[in-house]
């Protein structure tokens, strides 16, 4: 019971300091608060907050490969899931792709080279795919060049692995016609440039098999809390260190030393102290930022795994400082 008398001093001590409540509780959602405000989270709605500028794209698609691959890359930008971020229009060729751009009527302009497919299919075959940009622009041409390297990576991986899953059957004795070869291609080319339905060219999923959405500002402005909430939980932690600094200044630590209370139940109650006011300053922040910013901290019993964790952590860190 000693031990509990101890956390329990310690407890009324440090919420009896308003340095320490300022820095638990004030700091970390006074700072989220303010980059919320300051990225559009809060206040205007869905109509006021932060949105990327539409990306004027020129694409000039001269593949001239029978198996189209030049018209998929154009559908993925041209697809529903584009529809709010891209403004696609098309070119004849890729000189007036390149004066769309200079004449700034466009931002990026795709131009896809005439052996495009060819390339593609086969082995160690190289083509390359120009974006031509205007050179004002960082951010659209970034994400323009990222479809187009999430296109070719996901047909170059499809590629891969059915050759090698043919080379499995034929060393297996199954052996193909080239017909049926060119089926499995097909299907292939289909499965890695989909475009349209429920499926984008990037699906995050989480453990429950529910299609994730990343939450935008809400979204950084949760991982900003949850990283002040650890740190400043390990701020808690070494108030333990600062209690017995201080009763050691005042003079009672020596006098505490004195009892028949040994040594481990002094740091036990210490111990105790500093991991109800983490749990507390946690649990706080998390309510607060799920009522007031709408945050979702996930599966609550992994978020209640990863506070005591926490808790375990930042009491501790300052019993060994000692």
């Amino acid at each position: 019971m000693k031990s509990f008398d101890i956390a329990l001093k310690d407890i009324k001590q440090g919420y009896r300091s308003w340095f320490a409540l300022i820095f638990m509780f004030g700091v970390p959602i006074l700072m989220t608060g303010m980059f919320y405000f300051l990225f559009g989270g809060m206040g205007g709605g869905d109509e006021d907050a932060f949105e990327l500028p539409t990306i004027a794209v020129i694409i000039a698609n001269q593949d001239q490969g029978t198996l189209a691959l030049g018209e998929n890359l154009v559908e993925v930008f041209q697809s529903e899931g584009f529809e709010d971020l891209l403004h696609v229009t098309t070119a004849e060729d890729a000189d007036n792709a390149r004066q769309a751009v200079d004449t700034q009527q466009a931002g990026v302009a795709i131009i896809i080279p005439e052996n495009f497919s060819e390339a593609m299919m086969q082995p160690g075959g190289k083509t390359e795919i120009e974006v031509y940009q205007d050179p004002t622009l960082t951010l659209g041409p970034s994400i323009v060049t990222t479809i187009v390297n999430k296109f070719t990576d996901n047909f170059s991986g499809s590629k891969i692995a059915l050759e090698v899953a043919i080379q499995q059957f034929e060393e297996a004795g199954l052996s193909f016609t080239d017909e049926e070869i060119g089926i499995m291609m097909n299907d292939y080319i289909q499965a890695a440039t989909a475009v349209g339905g429920d499926e984008g060219l990037v699906v995050v999923e989480s453990t429950t098999g529910e299609t994730a959405q990343v939450g935008g500002v809400a979204g950084l402005m949760s991982m900003l809390m949850g990283g002040m909430m650890i740190f400043y939980a390990f701020f808690t932690g070494v108030s333990t260190v600062q209690s017995v600094l201080t009763e050691e200044e005042r003079g009672t630590l020596p006098r505490l030393f004195t009892t028949p209370t040994s040594q481990r139940t002094i740091l036990t109650g210490k111990f105790l102290a500093t991991g109800i006011m983490v749990i507390v300053e946690i649990v706080v922040l998390l309510i607060f930022g799920d009522v007031v910013f709408g945050f979702e901290w996930g599966d609550t019993f992994l978020l209640a795994l990863v506070v005591l964790g926490i808790t375990i952590s930042a009491s501790t860190f300052g019993i060994f400082v000692i």
